[in-house]
């Protein structure tokens, strides 16, 4: 620890481990690379590094609790004063106890491995921007209710489903491409104040109760 001159660090295919405290105190440590031969990642390994741009593969599941807790353990991304971009590849769920207390990430990037969102997984974190791949079909229930700095959604023309409360709440979100959406659920973009739609409706096939409701006044 305390390698307070350590801006980065690139790692070799031959690391699968890290330990406890590894990097604790790097504090010029502004963006990291975590290939995904790595299994294990200590307990604050990363801690006081000021990472602003962090791309990982470690999250794990839900099953394994282990994995799952790995950012709110070894990062600092409870730092709500941190501003993080966070760059996702690797694996092909996304759940809400991956990201508990990330208040630090303003920026999301989900990789082409990414496929499944599970319900609530971003809510009320404090997230700007995301950009979604095109393996992503489908954004689930609540998934970014009350993300009320969330402005901009970035995403390819495949997701066809919007869930219910999706994006609820959300009253920064000034944008969102729907061109190849089919189903849009209930209160979806219910409070979306500033929301202006990108594309046509010609490929929706059903819009839920109240899904625009105090939305795109």
């Amino acid at each position: 620890g305390n390698c307070t001159s350590l801006e980065t660090a690139v790692f070799g295919s031959s690391l699968n481990s890290i330990g406890k405290q590894a990097f604790d105190g790097c504090s010029s440590m502004k963006s990291l690379f975590i290939p995904d031969n790595v299994s294990m990642l200590g307990k604050k390994a990363f801690a006081n590094t000021n990472l602003e741009d962090l791309t990982i593969p470690y999250f794990g599941s839900t099953k394994d609790k282990s994995a799952s807790q790995a950012l709110s353990t070894v990062f600092d991304v409870a730092n709500k004063y941190q501003t993080m971009t966070l760059t996702v590849v690797g694996v092909d769920t996304i759940s809400r106890v991956n990201l508990e207390n990330c208040t630090a990430i303003k920026s999301l990037i989900l990789g082409d491995t990414v496929q499944n969102i599970e319900k609530g997984a971003f809510s009320g974190l404090p997230l700007q921007n995301v950009v979604f791949s095109d393996s992503v079909t489908s954004i689930p229930e609540s998934a970014f209710q009350n993300c009320t700095e969330l402005s901009e959604v970035n995403s390819a023309n495949s997701i066809d489903t919007i869930g219910n409360y999706a994006f609820s709440g959300c009253s920064k979100l000034t944008s969102m491409p729907i061109e190849s959406v089919k189903h849009i659920g209930v209160r979806a973009f219910e409070n979306c104040s500033e929301l202006r739609i990108s594309g046509d409706w010609m490929s929706i096939e059903t819009i839920g109760e109240y899904a625009f409701a105090g939305a795109m006044n």
